[in-house]
């Protein structure tokens, strides 16, 4: 690897890293009367900046683009589509968060299918469905968000260490 191509993967990742964390602070503080979410928007945060790291490392730039893209489209589309109800107990729900969760795990696929790798492809998509089910589990079995909240950073971390030392072999 060249000098000159690993400067150009750390301009990108830390240019993209910065367009995050704009579309974070938009999304999380400047626009949070729209919206209420207190957690939702640092574990998409937290799910977003691991995958842009990733494919900073290994110099995926449209994925990284596909998961700024998708944080704050999904925000955009789930403030105009939203839909507030009253479940049985009484209680408020609304499906912002669903709809937010859903554009950026779609446009995250889209990214990777823009790449071109089917291996990696496959990998990652597996990945997130297997991530978004295991969150449903836990959600439906505890009934506590923080219990994913803690349980899907390890699940990413060791899926982080596995990639790394996949493309640490193959190269």
């Amino acid at each position: 690897m060249k000098a000159g191509d690993t400067k150009y993967k750390i301009l990108w990742g830390i240019g993209s890293l910065g367009c995050f964390g704009l579309s974070y602070w938009l999304c999380r503080f400047a626009f949070f009367e729209m919206h209420g979410m207190k957690q939702w928007p640092n574990m998409l945060a937290m799910v977003g900046l691991i995958i842009i790291v990733i494919a900073s490392i290994i110099g995926k730039r449209r994925l990284s683009v596909a998961t700024v893209a998708g944080y704050i489209g999904g925000f955009v589309i789930a403030m105009i589509f939203n839909t507030d109800g009253i479940e049985l107990g009484g209680g408020r729900t609304n499906n912002a968060w669903i709809i937010w969760g859903c554009v950026l795990i779609l446009s995250v696929i889209v990214g990777l299918f823009l790449e071109k790798e089917s291996l990696v492809v496959s990998f990652v998509t597996i990945f997130i469905v297997l991530c978004g089910l295991t969150v449903s589990l836990f959600i439906q079995i505890f009934k506590q968000f923080t219990v994913v909240i803690i349980l899907v950073p390890i699940i990413m971390i060791l899926v982080l260490v596995s990639i790394l030392g996949y493309v640490k072999k193959s190269e």
